[in-house]
């Protein structure tokens, strides 16, 4: 290449580059993409079952005595669980199972310890093993069959779910006719 050629593609490549240059500077760089919506919130199966159990009043509820040992642990458990220490919870009621292991609502409250953990078919045992040892009627009667249906639905058998819904139903009971 000769100099003359070189002094005539020099201008031309250098107002080439700067057009180029000035075109990309009016390129504009795409919106950001919107946050994505957080996910809902994990569905507390407990506090929905408790819920539908304790606004549905029955005319009869039998509760057995409780030890004052017992007591204090329970409420040491809804503490516990209010403050979202769930293994906290357990273990206070599993050291109340061990001064009254016929108590119908531990048993209760252990299976709904469980469902919260996703341990769906223990909690299902235990549930049924507390509907057997309690009075069959009310609001823990209720709760027994709702957790069963919970921990159904949880594992995708909808037709057992549903009956054990049309039990829970069944626990209220009604007044009796006085005359």
């Amino acid at each position: 290449m000769d100099t003359h050629t070189l002094k005539r593609t020099t201008p031309r490549l250098l107002y080439t580059s700067l057009a180029l240059l000035l075109l990309s500077g009016c390129a504009s760089v795409p919106p950001p993409e919107p946050p994505a919506e957080p996910p809902p919130p994990a569905r507390d199966r407990v506090a929905e079952l408790r819920t539908v159990a304790s606004a549905t009043r029955s005319a009869v509820e039998v509760a057995p005595l409780q030890n004052p040992a017992v007591e204090l642990l329970i409420e040491a458990a809804a503490s516990a669980e209010a403050a979202g220490e769930h293994g906290k919870a357990l273990a206070q009621i599993e050291e109340a199972l061990t001064i009254e292991s016929e108590n119908p609502r531990l048993w209760q409250l252990k299976a709904e310890a469980l469902l919260r953990q996703g341990e769906f078919l223990d909690a299902e045992k235990l549930a049924m093993k507390s509907y057997d040892l309690g009075s069959r009627i009310g609001e823990w009667c209720m709760r027994n069959w709702l957790l069963i249906a919970e921990t159904r639905d949880a594992l995708g058998d909808a037709s057992t779910s549903e009956a054990a819904r049309r039990r829970a139903d069944g626990c209220p009971t009604k007044p009796l006719p006085r005359y």
